[in-house]
């Protein structure tokens, strides 16, 4: 299940984002990319500083994603650079897909779109399906 969670973020690297990943695969693809790819950086004092601009954004995160943020946080106290959040590691994130997919010419595929179909039955069939479904449905 997602939860929405609100994190501060630098608002030139979200507007990159969102330039950059269509609207509807934003979140899973944030998702996959901490899930995957996600390492924490070498210099994790860079994780623990407060950048002097950010905005605060919504974001819905599955539960397991919100449970690996928690576990870098954890891994980057152990560094003694003092409090690091998930805002802070959100930045990083977003630092990063934004790297990868400047340099990459394919971006994430977008969810499939939904195509009409219209589908023909033998006579009969209607009543048949009545008796399972309910007359008046929409099959008429």
């Amino acid at each position: 299940m997602k939860k929405q969670i609100s994190l501060s973020l630098i608002p030139d690297d979200m507007d990159e984002f969102r330039r950059l990943i269509p609207a509807r695969v934003r979140s899973k693809t944030i998702e996959s990319f901490l899930i995957h790819d996600y390492k924490l950086p070498e210099d994790l004092a860079a994780l623990a500083q407060t950048p002097e601009v950010y905005a605060v954004e919504p974001l819905r995160l599955s539960q397991d994603v919100i449970g690996l943020m928690e576990t870098h946080m954890e891994q980057a106290k152990q560094g003694a650079y003092g409090e690091v959040s998930r805002s802070s590691i959100m930045r990083d994130v977003i630092k990063e897909l934004n790297a990868h997919y400047r340099q990459r010419a394919q971006l994430p595929a977008t969810p499939s779109q939904r195509k009409h179909s219209s589908f023909y039955f033998e006579r009969g069939t209607k009543e048949i399906l009545d008796q399972w479904i309910g007359p008046g449905s929409q099959f008429k």
